[in-house]
C-alpha cells in the first residue's frame, strides 16, 4: 500500500485541475491531439434532436448520405442527396471562434450561408454540436 500512496497523493492533488482542463461541456476532459486534428475527420449524422426531440429518421429521411468532410487547413465539403433525388454539394472554410467554443462553416459554392455551432463535444471519434436559431435548437451527434 505505501508503493500507491504517493500516486494516490498526486491523483488527489492533480484531479481538479484535469477538469478544469474541459473545453466543451460534454468532454473530453484531457486529449493529446488538438482541436484542429480532433476536428479533421469525414463526419456522418449519428443522431440528430430538434429542441430537445429525436428526429434522426427525419433528418436521414431529407440529407440520404449526408458527410461533411473537415480538414485540418481550413476546408471542408458538405454532400447529400435531398430526399433521395437531388444531389447536394457544397464547400468551403471554416474556422474555430469565441475562443474555440465554437466553429464557422463559410461556404464558398453551394447555396449555404454561414454557420455558427456550438461545440458540446469533440473527440477523434465524436462532434456533438449545437445550433440555435429563432426557430429553437438543433443537436447534432456525428461520428466517423
Amino acid at each position: 500500500m505505501k508503493k500507491f500512496a504517493p500516486f494516490l497523493i498526486l491523483l488527489f492533488i492533480v484531479s481538479p485541475f484535469i477538469n478544469g482542463c474541459k473545453k466543451y461541456p460534454d468532454g473530453p476532459g484531457i486529449s493529446l491531439l488538438s482541436r484542429k486534428q480532433r476536428l479533421a475527420n469525414t463526419w456522418h449524422v449519428q443522431t440528430y434532436q430538434e429542441n430537445g426531440v429525436d428526429k434522426t429518421a427525419d433528418f436521414n429521411n431529407v440529407f440520404q448520405g449526408a458527410i461533411i468532410t473537415i480538414d485540418k487547413e481550413g476546408g471542408y465539403s458538405l454532400k447529400y442527396k435531398a430526399f433521395g433525388i437531388v444531389d447536394y454539394n457544397e464547400a468551403g472554410t471554416w474556422r474555430f471562434t469565441d475562443n474555440d467554443e465554437f466553429f464557422e462553416t463559410n461556404p464558398t459554392n453551394g447555396s449555404g450561408s454561414v454557420g455558427r455551432h456550438e461545440i458540446l463535444r469533440l473527440k477523434e471519434a465524436e462532434l456533438w454540436y449545437v445550433d440555435t436559431d429563432a426557430n429553437g435548437t438543433k443537436e447534432y451527434h456525428l461520428i466517423p
